[in-house]
């Protein structure tokens, strides 16, 4: 984890404080607009966020940068081939499966700085945001050893885009006001710490599917968390392969590996999960806003949650026709049997859980 701190500066990285927080490492002043000792190299070097796979979502100053015909393109595998299709130059593309990191990571440094000599535009294209669990700090201070002062151009990060992209807002008034960002992998395969439960809180997880169920049963045992938490897989968010597996702590796991979710994959955990199908974006917003005020009118005065659903559903009659059912509950999995097509599937409260469709 890591909190950034800019301060007012006419440069990128002039004058801003890093702090990273991760396998007992604290570091600051990572980033310097002013590298001792630098070489002039023969070419440049852009340090590039592809964002999470969806082209629409490359910034402006990333398309530019791929879209250079003279620009040679050196991007991790994981990057989505509909942006690689985007590259108008040269494109060479590491192979970081597990096992070959560290060799891949040479082979990168290799490719760029033979580019760099030969007096060419390299690009480094990496996926979502090269600072948010991406090795961009490394790979800037290795650059900087070897002479070479990259230009940073941020992306969309997928902590932030694949949970939205899956339907999944990573807060909610009145639901979760905090949201923490792991990853699932520390420097040399460590497990990194896990924040305690909080109910108010979400909790992002990428380059974590490897380590699922591990990370399912730690959260259980050692971070508090209860077994009927909801859990999403949000799979290659963002390009046409996406798909999104949703759970508890208990099964998500087993579903992970009967579906064979592969990375990119973003895992979102917390009590902010909204499912609907075939519902307009009023529903959605009108079901949030009638189930907010039945819990305020009814849980103060102790009544159970079936009077809650009968003011929901009545709610929801009147607004869109009749017709609606409605169930209030504590348990995440009872609501999975409903074999419904139009429906919305949410929480206004911490821990309890409302079903709305139509029958």
């Amino acid at each position: 984890m890591f909190t950034i701190s800019p301060r007012a500066s006419s440069s990128l990285y002039t004058e801003t404080s890093v702090t990273f927080v991760a396998s007992g490492m604290s570091s600051t002043a990572l980033f310097s607009s002013n590298p001792s000792s630098p070489s002039s190299p023969t070419g440049r070097l852009t340090m590039v966020g592809a964002g999470p796979g969806d082209p629409n979502l490359l910034t402006v100053a990333a398309l530019h940068s791929i879209s250079d015909p003279e620009a040679l393109v050196i991007s991790d595998r994981l990057v989505s081939q509909e942006i690689l299709d985007l590259v108008k130059g040269e494109v060479r593309v590491a192979n970081k499966s597990p096992g070959c990191a560290d060799k891949a990571q040479n082979e990168i440094y290799t490719w760029c700085l033979g580019g760099l000599a030969e007096g060419k535009h390299v690009v480094r294209l990496k996926i979502g945001d090269p600072f948010v669990f991406g090795r961009g700090g490394e790979e800037v201070l290795k650059f900087r050893g070897m002479g070479v002062e990259p230009k940073v151009i941020p992306g969309v990060s997928a902590v932030f885009a694949a949970p939205l992209l899956g339907g999944i807002p990573v807060t909610h008034r009145g639901v979760a006001n905090q949201v923490v960002m792991c990853t699932g992998y520390g420097r040399e395969g460590t497990s990194p710490d896990l924040i305690k439960y909080h109910p108010d809180q979400t909790v992002v997880f990428v380059m974590a599917v490897g380590r699922l169920r591990e990370l399912s049963r730690k959260l259980i045992s050692m971070a508090g968390y209860p077994p009927d938490t909801p859990v999403a897989i949000v799979e290659q968010a963002g390009n046409p392969g996406q798909r999104t597996i949703r759970g508890n702590l208990v099964d998500i796991a087993d579903k992970a590996e009967r579906e064979n979710v592969k990375p990119p994959s973003t895992i979102v955990v917390g009590d902010t999960h909204i499912y609907a199908e075939d519902m307009t974006d009023e529903m959605c917003s009108s079901a949030i806003t009638i189930s907010q005020e039945a819990f305020q009118m009814n849980v103060t005065k102790g009544k159970v949650y079936a009077t809650i659903a009968a003011h929901i559903r009545a709610g929801f009659d009147k607004s869109f026709g009749r017709g609606w059912n409605c169930v209030v509950g504590r348990s995440f999995g009872a609501f999975v049997t409903h074999e419904i097509k139009t429906y919305m599937y949410f929480t206004v409260v911490p821990g309890v859980y409302i079903l709305l469709w139509k029958a």
